[in-house]
């Protein structure tokens, strides 16, 4: 039976793809490069904030996906409490299946430009979440719109009561000519302190079938592995980590509840995986901006891999005070249909198609 694990820092979260698309963040118990060198950011003015009096708003306290997780994922720290998810409407779901079980992915007829679909909050706690919704279509953001409205957004915020779930039907816009994959990243910006520190599942990514794809035998032999076991210094997936000059790891401390490092972030450096692949990083802010700073880097297998941030970028990334992520994925398009197929033909023990969060933070030397 095949499914997905997440190895979570002391925490190992086992989710069934079956209902990967309804337990899709299960937390706690861009514009292109040249975009954002020359033209119009996006900033906290033109994001949409919606009120529970929208008509695209639906208000209860029925926790349905929340009532279901127990089903399909376990974690060592108690039940589930939190549910942020985007799910398509049911014409543009398609499934694979996979020895069994269903991959879900989203597939586009080419005369469409419009995916339609609900964001869904479950918030079981005492607290708010103050979440905004960011979509990126490969390396760009997502314009994104209520369903009944013509005003077309890079982002939509929502505060969520206690003990309150949200429905919110929205349009998001495709370019047919673009790649071929969406990116879900429900920002909670009332979050932890390091509840963006790349080792927990912070986005998600479907593969977006809108023109015609060839998924080739070289295609599917980049992705096969064998493993006859894991041994203690590997992941499942690359978690990243911050590194300074000369790729010494950071020291980190919380000061008025901000995050900081000992000295400025020179790069990053992933753990040791199993296998081979290739990731490219996107810098991300809180308003949907993004630029991709790295493309096709290689991850050996068994080593771990050290990325030096060019400078430009390490100013880029320090630059304003807007909160900024990277977010690291590899398996781009319809790479991830091939990693899924893989495993269908025994020639792999489990899915490699990730994305990682990483919160970019100050440094004491700039606070």
């Amino acid at each position: 039976m095949l499914q997905r694990y997440f190895l979570v820092k002391g925490m190992l979260m086992k989710i069934h793809t079956t209902l990967i698309i309804i337990i899709l963040l299960m937390l706690t118990s861009c514009q292109t490069k040249n975009d954002e060198v020359g033209g119009k950011l996006n900033s906290k003015e033109d994001i949409l904030y919606l009120k529970v009096d929208d008509k695209n708003v639906t208000v209860s306290k029925n926790m349905e996906l929340l009532n279901k997780s127990d089903k399909v994922a376990t974690s060592s720290e108690g039940a589930f409490t939190k549910v942020l998810s985007f799910i398509p409407n049911d014409e543009y779901l398609r499934f694979e299946t996979v020895r069994g079980d269903k991959f879900s992915y989203i597939k586009l007829a080419k005369s469409k430009s419009v995916i339609s679909g609900k964001l869904v909050y479950e918030n079981n706690t005492k607290k708010n979440i103050n979440v905004q919704s960011i979509f990126l279509q490969g390396n760009k953001n997502v314009e994104i719109k209520p369903a009944s409205s013509s005003k077309w957004t890079p982002s939509i915020g929502y505060d969520v009561p206690p003990y309150t779930s949200i429905k919110i039907d929205i349009d998001l816009k495709w370019d047919k000519n673009g790649m071929q994959e969406l990116t879900f990243f429900p920002l909670e910006k009332n979050s932890d302190a390091y509840r963006y520190n790349g080792s927990i599942l912070s986005s998600y990514r479907y593969f977006v079938q809108s023109k015609d794809i060839n998924i080739n035998k070289e295609m599917l032999q980049e992705q096969a592995f064998s493993l006859k076991e894991m041994t203690p210094e590997q992941n499942y997936f690359p978690e990243p980590d911050w590194i300074g000059k000369n790729n010494k790891d950071l020291e980190y401390s919380i000061e008025e509840k901000v995050p900081l490092t000992n000295e400025k972030i020179n790069g990053l450096k992933l753990e040791v995986v199993p296998y081979n692949t290739t990731i490219d990083i996107l810098l991300v802010d809180e308003y949907g901006n993004c630029s991709l700073i790295a493309e096709n880097v290689k991850v050996i297998k068994n080593k771990p891999t050290y990325i030096n941030i060019h400078k430009d970028d390490l100013h880029k990334m320090y630059k304003k005070s807007t909160r900024k992520f990277l977010l690291i994925m590899n398996n781009r398009e319809e790479s991830i249909m091939a990693d899924v197929k893989t495993i269908e033909i025994n020639k792999k023990p489990f899915p490699t198609s990730f994305q990682r969060v990483i919160e970019i933070y100050k440094s004491k030397t700039e606070k």
